[in-house]
């Protein structure tokens, strides 16, 4: 039974941990902004949508998008030539060149295998 206590406890702590701000999300602005990315001195913005990146022709930019999308990336062909656009939902994560697990998928996936070991 204790043990049962830790795992509820930790499982609402993690979804606390989990709550936003209330001004929203945090996402990089920038025009020609290559990969690799480096993000000094370049501004970022306030999001109620998603963070996006766009990549065209070796050309690279960085915004918010107004309305949510999840977690994806899509890639359609424009004068010959591949344009990838992904979108993403955590602060400052259209920074980088490949979206990684989030938090709550690794607090999720780690309670459950507690939960396993305990049970079963």
């Amino acid at each position: 039974m204790n043990s049962y206590l830790v795992v509820l406890t930790f499982v609402a702590v993690s979804f606390i941990c989990q709550v936003k701000e209330t001004d929203g999300l945090k996402c990089y602005q920038c025009n020609n902004c290559n990969d690799p990315f480096d993000s000094t001195g370049v501004t970022t913005i306030s999001c109620s949508g998603s963070c996006v990146k766009a990549k065209y022709s070796g050309y690279v930019a960085r915004d918010c998008e107004p309305v949510g999308e999840e977690d994806s990336c899509a890639s359609v062909s424009k004068d010959g030539e591949s344009v990838e656009v992904c979108s993403c939902t955590s602060d400052l994560c259209n920074g980088g060149s490949v979206q990684g697990l989030s938090v709550m998928l690794s607090v999720i996936i780690f309670v459950a295998m507690v939960l396993k070991a305990m049970f079963w």
